[in-house]
């Protein structure tokens, strides 16, 4: 890690070269103690990443483990800190496995969807004319609004029930704004299959 980057560091935080210059043994001149203090193994902490959650965790001053850190007091022993962490950490893993919505809540989201497409509002089971003339029957798809492969967040809140054709173009693309994605799907729909995307 580049001198450079640590000093940038010293020059945007509350902490002082003064103060992590202290040597931890003879032979360190310091070096050692700004490196931990910059790569987050010193006060400054990490954002502990638990599945989907992220967390922030810093070395408590007072005790002097980590903890979790809560609007700028740590849990242990209610210390006051304002230090923000550079970098993350990942604890566990979110569950790998693509899930869909339980029974109850399909039946929630259909019913509050007017069994309609989120993005295109057609009815399910209704016929639409692709490009090349071709009819085809609009099939029901549970869709994960923010892409399952970046977050892998099975929650309900991130269920809607999309028609095939609006889950197969969307696939893996991430819109600032709900109405983003229906107006960039619905520009997509009009388009023949070789000019889309």
């Amino acid at each position: 890690m580049a001198i450079e980057a640590i000093d940038h560091f010293y020059q945007t935080s509350q902490w002082t070269k003064k103060d992590a210059l202290k040597p931890c043994h003879k032979r360190c001149n310091g070096i050692q103690c700004r490196y931990k203090l910059f790569t987050g193994e010193g006060p400054m902490g990490y954002w502990a990443i638990y599945g989907n959650t992220i967390l922030r965790r810093v070395k408590c001053p007072y005790c002097k483990l980590y903890s979790i850190c809560v609007q700028g007091v740590t849990q242990c022993c209610a210390a006051h800190v304002d230090e923000f962490p550079h970098r993350s950490k990942m604890i566990s893993q979110p569950r790998d496995r693509r899930k869909q919505p339980p029974v109850w809540l399909k039946k929630e989201i259909l019913i509050e969807q007017d069994n309609r497409c989120f993005y295109c509002e057609s009815p399910f089971t209704s016929w639409y004319v692709k490009g090349d003339g071709h009819p085809i029957k609009l099939r029901l798809n549970w869709d994960h609004i923010t892409p399952f492969e970046y977050t892998m967040n099975n929650n309900n809140d991130n269920f809607v029930a999309a028609c095939h054709l609006c889950n197969t173009i969307k696939g893996r693309r991430i819109f600032e704004t709900i109405e983003e994605a229906k107006n960039w799907l619905r520009l997509q729909q009009l388009l023949p299959p070789s000019r889309r995307f």
